[in-house]
């Protein structure tokens, strides 16, 4: 596989992580994809996101310029320049989770084997949106989310 934006050959077992948060309550939902091009970014953004309605926020990347166009407005911040844009667009919520990934692998989970690493970023994406509340309101959050869930 090669890379659409700097065109070197990635690994084959490389995933990537795609985070969507929202400002209001900080809600994160993440997803994983084999590499961050146009397909799958549209993908998580069609799947996670109210278009119509919502100002996008990326990194420069070539996979999110085409799906911003459905957006009310996209806003693009080139992180080797700058961390906040002229109209303060930053994708400064989504840097926390991808710090608390890089975070987790070196001192909590050693590896982040590829299989698994869904349930890592889900595993830390909770934990970041749940950061201020304590152990148990956590724990309830948690439980009552498990009861939700329904295997078939």
């Amino acid at each position: 596989m090669i890379d659409p934006e700097f065109g070197r050959r990635l690994p084959k077992d490389r995933r990537i992580v795609y985070a969507v948060r929202k400002r209001a309550r900080s809600r994160g939902r993440v997803a994983v994809g084999l590499s961050e091009d146009k397909p799958s970014a549209d993908s998580v953004l069609r799947d996670f996101v109210a278009e119509s309605e919502s100002v996008l926020n990326t990194d420069t990347s070539p996979a999110y310029t085409s799906a911003g166009a459905r957006f009310l407005d996209h806003r693009t911040v080139e992180h080797a320049k700058e961390l906040v844009g002229p109209q303060g667009e930053n994708n400064n919520l989504v840097e926390e989770l991808n710090w608390r990934m890089d975070r987790a692998e070196q001192g909590v989970y050693l590896n982040l084997e590829p299989n698994y690493l869904l349930d890592y970023a889900v595993e830390i994406a909770f934990r970041a949106d749940t950061r201020r509340l304590s152990n148990g309101m956590q724990l309830r959050i948690a439980c009552e989310a498990g009861e939700t869930v329904q295997v078939t």
